[in-house]
């Protein structure tokens, strides 16, 4: 599925100890330009304050000594110091709760090939000299992953245009380690919801465990853990 995701928030909680409690701090972060269409392609992070309701850059906010917006240094194989890869267009970022990571995925549409990297929460990979190079690649072109928190990733791909619409939906497992995409489950819309439009959206999971992906102008909440690869659902 063809991606034109410019900007896509993602957000964590990390558990802090504080008097021997558990409590949360939300840390939203970003693949996107400096402002809306324009500007500098960067990774944003940000502190959220959700007493005051209020969202800042992380670097003007206590937020765990996070990074200022930074632009990874990536390269895709070849020579440390070779072709700058990072960019905001076709692609997308999500957390792993599981290694507490990053992970930024571009597609090369033309072949198509989604390529993976990834790097600690809230730091700025690689230098110009020596880039950080792949994690792995897919054959697919993928327009984001969700984790659970046991670090497990899905995928949902869409039946073709012009002759899928309206478009069917597969949920699919997706393995960084191994590089393998697990088979298809067919997710079954209630409601009467129909799929128009796949151009883009985002597929998100919470700290509780719920996954979300919006697409079309509209919201599902598929039930991941029923997922099989068997074609079910």
């Amino acid at each position: 599925m063809k991606k034109l995701l410019l900007f896509v928030m993602s957000l964590i909680c990390i558990l802090q100890d504080s008097t021997g409690q558990k409590a949360t701090k939300s840390y939203p972060f970003a693949v996107g330009r400096q402002s809306c269409g324009a500007g500098t392609r960067q990774i944003h992070y940000y502190n959220y304050d959700g007493v005051n309701n209020i969202i800042q850059n992380a670097h003007t906010g206590v937020a765990g000594n996070l990074v200022n917006n930074c632009i990874p240094q990536l390269r895709i194989g070849g020579a440390p110091n070779g072709t700058q890869r990072f960019t905001s267009n076709l692609a997308s970022v999500s957390f792993n709760p599981k290694d507490h990571q990053i992970y930024y995925l571009w597609t090369n549409i033309s072949i198509p090939r989604t390529y993976a990297w990834r790097w600690p929460y809230g730091t700025c990979p690689g230098t110009a000299v020596n880039k950080l190079d792949t994690l792995v690649s897919f054959g697919a072109d993928i327009l984001g992953v969700a984790f659970d928190n046991n670090g497990n990733g899905y995928l949902l791909e869409f039946s073709p245009e012009p002759n899928g619409v309206p478009h069917k939906a597969w949920i699919k497992s997706i393995d960084f380690a191994t590089g393998a995409i697990g088979g298809a489950d067919t997710l079954n819309f209630t409601g009467g919801a129909v799929i128009y439009l796949t151009g883009n959206g985002d597929v998100a999971m919470t700290p509780s465990g719920q996954m979300f992906f919006v697409v079309d102008n509209k919201l599902f909440t598929p039930n991941y853990t029923a997922y099989t690869g068997t074609g079910s659902f």
